[in-house]
């Protein structure tokens, strides 16, 4: 018997950016994927209610809590260090993950843990090839020590980097290949 592939999607607030994930999950769910999204927001369960394979989970409270306070550089490191066991645990939980980013801490720390993907819907990478990343071992120390960067996007924790275009299509069906 097959075992189901747990994919995790952590919407923590709806954004209009991110609507496209509702339809990809529900798509998702219609190709036997258990989807399961984590987040802080009652919209995003609103979103999915026509979609009832779908789980939504709330996140965890002290999360939410460093999260809005994250431009603090005390709140920060705590989100940092608690991302980090938090996302150790989802670990044996998901087998891959679908992040609507990864500049956020919490969105970098589970990027590192679990195989992911980022899907970046931003005109200024529009058409791109599939971009495989690799991560630099310092950056690491840097985020875990809360450092700030104006602008890390190509730079997140994703093992996968894709955008929408003319390539959108090719890209996935390379993903299917190797994954």
């Amino acid at each position: 018997m097959d075992k189901k592939i747990k994919i995790l999607i952590p919407l923590f607030y709806d954004y209009y950016l991110y609507n496209y994930i509702y339809n990809l999950a529900l798509k998702l769910t219609k190709n036997n994927f258990d989807v399961t999204f984590i987040t802080f927001d009652e919209k995003v369960r609103q979103k999915n209610f026509k979609n009832k394979k779908v789980k939504i989970l709330n996140g965890p409270t002290i999360i939410r809590f460093l999260l809005n306070r994250s431009n603090f550089f005390f709140f920060r490191f705590f989100l940092w260090l608690l991302s980090y066991i938090w996302s150790i645990k989802l670990k044996k939980i998901y087998n891959f993950i679908i992040l609507p980013t990864d500049i956020k801490p919490i969105w970098y720390c589970l990027g590192s843990f679990i195989p992911s993907i980022t899907i970046v819907n931003a005109t200024n990478m529009m058409d791109l090839d599939l971009l495989k990343r690799s991560r630099d071992k310092f950056f690491f120390i840097d985020k875990f020590m809360g450092r700030k960067a104006i602008n890390i996007q190509g730079l997140g924790s994703s093992d996968i980097i894709t955008v929408p275009g003319y390539k959108f299509k090719e890209n996935y069906e390379i993903l299917l290949k190797e994954y």
